[in-house]
């Protein structure tokens, strides 16, 4: 990806601090000091702090794009110039040609049971990684890869048997059949049994038994694909884990002959002590693999299949130990791809604080968490007393709700837990999408009666910039960085908490400053530069810009 011309300096200064022997680098000034900082902690204590200050005064590059703002706490405070500004606004984004290759799996719900809240965040956060990721210039594979081996299929094997399963036709009914043979199964000793036959039918591939496992994941699939049309997610493959017992058996005995595995008690086991990581099974006693020597088999299958330069698993943070075990499993076969491999572990979602059990069918659904943030984003909706429609009420609450349930995952650093509220998750005003949203109309509304006036095409740039406009201005130049960093760390949050300030920034700048007929250029790039900044976050968040709000 091209540099900005924020990027460019601050290069050309770390270049300039590099050139003294220092380690130092700029970094962005808080807003009250200026655009950028330099640290002089080193500096100072090398003594070449007044070297530093003179040299970049005095060089003609760094002059004609930042002025000298002073000293204060040890820190250098540079401000950007009225020609830094002009052409930081003027500069173009270029959707760079896919150069590398990322396969990034989310979602990964257990078939036979409804979408959790813990999927939900996994897909909302998956989603939006890849998009980040494409933005950046990767090609992007999205992969969804369900459970449908172990206890729960084995549960709604047994529900095709004693249930109408087929007539399932959504989540809410999906719940109820789960909730229904967990308890039939609790109160049964020989249910119980017969489970456990089933569970040993499917690891050891019976022919029989994944047939049936293949109509349960397709009639699932049916179901969860009305989930994902709603929150508006697609997939470029989506592959059972029960596809990969065989391969995964074979993995099994690779680890077994090269030493990395060894038989105790019948079953075999990778001691992983000496890496600092507990030792884990895999097969067991009676010679079934188990979910971690499946995904040393998915692994292969991914990277031969893909060969990606990264490959990234999205999953409760709770699976960080089994990702750490796969990892060094692989690092110990002498897979060459295993320094491609990164895990994106999440913190644990309630509603309103409240968890919730699946078996005991104490959860919440997606349907039912988009309908109560539809329900409230109209009633936001209404307070403002504009004139709509029927259709574009439902139109517009429905897509406010969908970008509410979006930005409380967002916005939120991916270790931290998320209690979402849907009442305050769709308030146009504060930290939420739909404030994003608003702004992103106010913007598209000014450059509308912009181009009405034809004041597009006659600019005057004769003014100087007061301080919300170079606060917003400053924002808006260091937008690629922010891209950057959301990518390096696989984290949507940065773009989310960019978006955010650069809509106060922008309500703050448009409350002082007229726009419309002003014939101010700087203050027209402004809004342009907004309005195309923030389409550019919505469209990473995964959320979706309205025309009215």
């Amino acid at each position: 990806m091209r540099q900005s011309e924020a990027e460019k300096i601050m290069e050309g200064l770390a270049k300039l601090l590099e050139g003294e022997g220092l380690k130092t680098k700029p970094v962005r000034a808080n807003e009250s000091y200026g655009d950028v900082a330099i640290p002089l902690f080193e500096a100072v204590q090398k003594g070449s702090a007044e070297k530093i200050i003179k040299k970049i005064i005095e060089d003609k590059n760094l002059c004609e794009n930042v002025d000298f703002k002073g000293v204060e706490n040890n820190f250098l405070n540079l401000a950007f110039t009225k020609k830094f500004y002009i052409k930081s606004l003027a500069e173009e984004k270029k959707k760079e040609k896919a150069a590398r290759t990322a396969v990034v799996e989310f979602s990964s719900p257990n078939i036979g049971k409804p979408l959790h809240v813990g999927h939900i965040r996994s897909t909302i956060l998956g989603d939006s990684i890849k998009k980040i990721m494409e933005r950046n210039g990767w090609r992007v594979f999205s992969i969804n890869y369900p459970g449908d081996s172990g206890r729960q299929v084995a549960l709604m094997i047994l529900a095709m048997k004693r249930l109408n399963m087929e007539k399932i036709e959504n989540e809410r009914q999906l719940l109820d059949t789960y909730v229904e043979i967990n308890k039939k199964v609790e109160e049964s000793e020989e249910l119980k049994a017969e489970v456990n036959r089933i569970i040993e039918k499917i690891e050891k591939g019976d022919a029989e038994t994944l047939k049936v496992i293949k109509k349960i994941r397709e009639h699932s699939l049916k179901i969860f694909k009305k989930a994902y049309e709603l929150l508006g997610i697609n997939f470029d493959e989506i592959k059972g884990e029960s596809q990969f017992i065989e391969n995964a058996a074979l993995i099994a005995k690779e680890c077994e002959e090269k030493g990395i595995a060894v038989v105790e008690e019948g079953a075999l086991i990778v001691k992983l002590e000496k890496y600092n990581i507990p030792n884990t099974v895999l097969m067991r006693s009676n010679g079934t693999t188990v979910y971690i020597t499946r995904d040393l088999a998915w692994a292969d299958y991914k990277n031969e299949k893909y060969l990606p330069d990264l490959s990234i698993y999205v999953t409760d943070s709770r699976q960080n130990n089994h990702f750490e075990q796969l990892f060094q499993i692989l690092k110990m076969l002498g897979r060459d791809y295993t320094e491609t491999l990164r895990h994106v572990g999440y913190g644990f979602m309630t509603i309103e604080g409240k968890a919730f059990a699946t078996r005991e069918g104490n959860t919440i659904l997606l349907e039912d968490i988009l309908e109560e943030s539809r329900v409230e984003a109209l009633k936001e909706l209404e307070k403002t007393e504009k004139n709509y429609s029927e259709k574009e009420k439902d139109d517009i609450s429905r897509k406010v709700g969908i970008a509410a349930l979006k930005f409380s995952v967002l916005k939120v650093r991916n270790e931290k837990n998320i209690s979402f509220n849907a009442k305050q998750s769709v308030s146009f005003e504060g930290d939420t999408g739909a404030y994003i949203q608003y702004t992103h109309i106010r913007t598209k509304s000014i450059i509308k009666k912009l181009e009405e006036l034809g004041e597009l095409e006659k600019m005057n740039f004769d003014f100087e910039l007061n301080e919300n406009e170079k606060k917003l201005a400053g924002q808006l130049a260091f937008y690629q960085s922010a891209l950057k960093q959301a990518e390096r760390e696989l984290s949507p949050h940065i773009i989310a908490d960019y978006a955010l300030k650069t809509a106060h920034l922008f309500n703050t700048f448009y409350s002082e400053n007229t726009v419309v007929k002003s014939k101010n250029g700087l203050r027209i790039m402004l809004v342009k530069k907004t309005e195309e900044t923030l389409r550019e976050c919505l469209e990473m968040l995964g959320i979706e810009t309205l025309e009215k709000m």
